[in-house]
């Protein structure tokens, strides 16, 4: 029931012949055109390279206010607050208040740390399928990045849609403790993160 946004980036020597795809996901208050543009500067790699860049958007976590400059993805695994090797945060971590489509109950645990409750894995489902109805899509070379908030979710959904991706990379962003699963499928995985990062 959501309206959903995203930007394409289409090569300029596209022709119709199968072509990679890269679907990019944006951090903490971020958008595609951003993440796209800025963060990850990936314009002229994915124009040199011929890929298909997919950089959709997340929600706001409500509709006024500075609420509304908050924008994530549902990672699905930060609304849990105790995972299977212990704690997913500190007794003192941050509220970063709750999303409007969210249950009331999240505010009860600064652990639910503040990401959308959208279907974000059917919204990626859908926005895949919609690129491959649009345009000529080498099915075999779908990849998934993100940076921070965006690479938590890259990790958090990669082994979950392992059926349509080739690899994912996920940068200075990873899935809450305990919660990463082995995907059904061989699916190759490139982190990068910084060892002296307590955040």
């Amino acid at each position: 029931g959501e309206t959903r946004t995203f930007q394409l980036h289409l090569p300029a020597d596209y022709d119709c012949t199968p072509r990679p795809v890269v679907l990019g996901l944006h951090g903490y208050y971020g958008s595609g055109k951003g993440f796209e543009e800025s963060t990850a500067k990936m314009f002229q790699k994915i124009e040199d390279a011929g890929y298909i860049g997919v950089f959709p958007d997340g929600l706001a976590m409500d509709s006024h206010g500075w609420k509304a400059q908050v924008t994530s993805f549902n990672d699905i695994d930060s609304h849990e607050s105790d995972g299977p090797d212990g704690a997913t945060c500190t007794g003192n971590a941050y509220d970063y208040d709750v999303y409007t489509n969210c249950p009331a109950e999240e505010s009860d645990d600064a652990c639910n740390w503040g990401t959308s409750c959208a279907d974000d894995e059917g919204f990626l489902r859908a926005l895949l399928a919609e690129v491959g109805t649009g345009w000529s899509v080498a099915e075999d070379q779908i990849y998934l990045t993100g940076f921070s908030q965006g690479g938590q979710t890259t990790q958090s959904l990669a082994w979950r849609l392992a059926d349509l991706l080739a690899a994912a990379a996920p940068h200075h962003g990873f899935a809450a403790n305990g919660y990463t699963a082995a995907p059904e499928s061989p699916l190759s995985l490139f982190q990068v993160w910084g060892i002296s990062d307590r955040t």
